[in-house]
């Protein structure tokens, strides 16, 4: 089992729970192509970037950086459904209720908890409606994984990944859900703004001329 030991710096909590989420993560099942250790690296490197550049307390760079681990701990008890083109996720009670219990045993601060809680939260919104720079961060990176030069591929692993976890979506329907999403995606930091957002707009000229080839080729069949 891999086991993930990414470093930030001297944050005070972050090395025990990064070490745990790891082990959790790493035993996800193979379906999860996408949402899998390398996804969660890649959100852990892209917060601290994004966090530096915007001068982000350590404290609340720790706190961002927990919660990124966290979402993944929870990533197989998260519900899945597709509505009004939407893709929603539920996170479960009892999985906030684990987390917690988690923290604490870390001896995590009970104020830094709840910040953790509250980006777990807001992760399933879109778009989210952050108030806080530790916040805006944590959200820029979320968004930022498809925008780059990977990003087609990274979609269809998250298509295969969805279909791989019992989530009825036709590619016609896949195609209509992840132009829905892109295009509701926003960016609140200045480095997301500068650095991200002018990849994400190459990201969905390149969907929706995939989409509209996909939809040729059925109108010729």
């Amino acid at each position: 089992m891999e086991r993930e030991t990414i470093k930030h710096g001297d944050l005070r909590y972050l090395d025990k729970v990064q070490a745990s989420a790891a082990r959790t993560i790493s035993a996800l099942p193979d379906e999860f192509v996408y949402h899998n250790i390398k996804y969660f690296k890649r959100l852990a490197k892209k917060i601290s970037k994004i966090a530096e550049r915007s001068n982000l307390s350590q404290e609340d760079t720790e706190s961002v950086l927990i919660a990124a681990w966290m979402l993944g701990v929870i990533q197989e008890e998260t519900n899945i459904e597709i509505e009004d083109k939407k893709l929603i996720f539920n996170i479960p009670e009892k999985s906030l209720k684990s987390i917690t219990m988690l923290l604490s045993e870390s001896d995590y601060p009970e104020q830094n908890t709840e910040k953790v809680l509250k980006l777990l939260e807001e992760s399933v919104s879109l778009p989210p409606k952050p108030q806080y720079e530790w916040e805006r961060v944590f959200f820029d990176a979320l968004a930022s994984d498809y925008a780059g030069n990977n990003g087609g591929k990274r979609l269809e692993q998250t298509y295969k990944e969805l279909l791989s976890r019992n989530v009825e979506l036709s590619k016609k329907s896949w195609y209509e859900l992840i132009v829905n999403y892109l295009s509701r995606i926003e960016y609140y930091t200045d480095y997301g703004n500068e650095q991200i957002k002018p990849a994400h707009l190459k990201l969905m000229k390149e969907v929706l001329k995939d989409k509209n080839n996909y939809k040729r080729k059925r109108t010729l069949h």
